[in-house]
């Protein structure tokens, strides 16, 4: 603690000005070759997040041109970066700067790296932790593969060294740092000039559809641990539209859960949104009960108090409503329904697109087919046909559609 508190930041204050006063030519040398090759400013200036979240402003000498195509945008960091600017990267002379904000207290020599603003609502609350500690010129992260490691493996070094912070710990990262710079080890990361942006980690959930079914699906997500962001809907009033979400889901990384009971408009919805890139996540609710050799496919959603037994199959987009019962070996099909309180007995299955109403049942090996319909509380003793409606005790098939 004492270390933590009283001689880390006095060491960082201390070596940031003795660093500042014997490589003052290095700084001028480099200043004069950023001019030279790049233009003004020399100095990359940005708001980052340091200690406790608080925004402060980092110091880089650039490396990056201001090349623009034909559209009057900046082109990629890629084209921007050329071999000036990787050289100033391989040798980390871009970091320099850097020992400025050391001796104002906005960061440390050791520290988990300061990232983006725009990455505090996109951090899980494990990887929140990391900024428990001041930023850090360099860090555990860095030595342990810097660029080149994917964000997972970097937020846990993160967090392990703000968990763990010693002056040990300290003097093992500087000579690591060393060894790397020395080597020119793992600026960039294989194919990139720079670190591939954080979207996310996909535990920050959309639900498609604002109504009533659409509600308890967002219910179950916050019930589940996920990180309700809101409703995609064509009713603004519910939620945003669909463009809006994948405008947005262009810069971030969020899941969609399907929160519409109607089995053919989940599944033109999810065509949709798949065609879009757009990542479709399943929810469970926590008080569900569900063997741990039961498969849950994408999509599909099973609500509270239900329950789903030893090697049961949930295909993609269906829904388990609250209190049903799937049993040993059933198959419930591609975006069908099983409705509140409905028993699907040990090896029965339900076809694609089909809906088992409320209380319904289905005795052992007895067959829906797809797009059938099975009436609330109807017992099926055999087999439905596709698409055919069936009611009754035992269900049997009504001769034309009722209107």
């Amino acid at each position: 603690m004492l270390y933590r508190r009283v001689l880390k930041p006095l060491l960082d204050r201390l070596g940031a000005l003795t660093l500042i006063a014997a490589l003052s030519p290095l700084f001028a040398a480099v200043a004069l070759a950023v001019r030279v090759k790049l233009g003004g400013p020399v100095l990359f200036r940005q708001v980052r997040p340091g200690l406790n979240t608080k925004p402060f402003t980092i110091y880089k000498f650039r490396s990056m041109s201001d090349k623009r195509g034909e559209n009057g945008e900046l082109l990629s960091d890629e084209e921007r970066l050329g071999r000036f600017g990787r050289v100033l990267r391989s040798l980390s002379l871009d970091e320099l700067p850097q020992l400025f904000n050391i001796l104002r207290g906005d960061m440390s020599f050791i520290g988990p790296r300061p990232l983006l603003t725009e990455y505090l609502p996109r951090y899980n609350a494990f990887q929140a932790k990391r900024h428990a500690v001041k930023s850090g010129i360099t860090g555990l992260a860095q030595v342990s593969g810097r660029n080149a490691q994917s964000w997972q493996k970097r937020f846990e070094c993160d967090v392990f060294y703000a968990e763990n912070l010693s002056f040990w710990l300290d003097l093992k990262i500087t000579a690591l740092t060393i060894i790397k710079v020395l080597r020119r080890e793992g600026v960039s990361d294989d194919k990139t000039a720079t670190k591939a942006p954080f979207l996310g980690n996909g535990d920050r959930v959309f639900v498609y559809g604002g109504g009533g079914h659409g509600r308890v699906a967002a219910d179950t997500a916050r019930r589940s641990g996920l990180r309700f962001e809101g409703f995609i809907d064509d009713d603004p009033a519910r939620g945003i539209s669909r463009e809006a979400f994948l405008a947005k889901a262009r810069y971030e990384r969020f899941a969609v859960a399907l929160g519409i009971g109607d089995n053919k408009a989940r599944q033109a919805i999810a065509a949709l949104l798949k065609q879009n890139g757009a990542e479709i996540t399943k929810l469970i609710d926590p008080s569900a009960i569900v063997s741990p050799s039961a498969r849950i496919g994408a999509g599909a959603v099973v609500f509270a108090n239900a329950v789903i037994n030893d090697r049961a199959v949930v295909e993609e987009g269906a829904i388990v409503n609250s209190g049903a019962i799937v049993e040993h070996d059933c198959v419930v099909g591609a975006y069908a329904h099983i409705a509140s309180n409905a028993a699907l007995s040990g090896g029965s299955q339900v076809g694609a697109a089909a809906l088992v109403g409320a209380g319904a049942s289905l005795i052992p090996n007895a067959i829906v087919g797809e797009g059938a319909i099975v009436g609330a509380g109807a017992v099926v003793l055999d087999e439905i046909a596709p698409f055919a409606t069936a009611i009754g005790v035992p269900a049997r098939p009504l001769l034309k559609k009722p209107f």
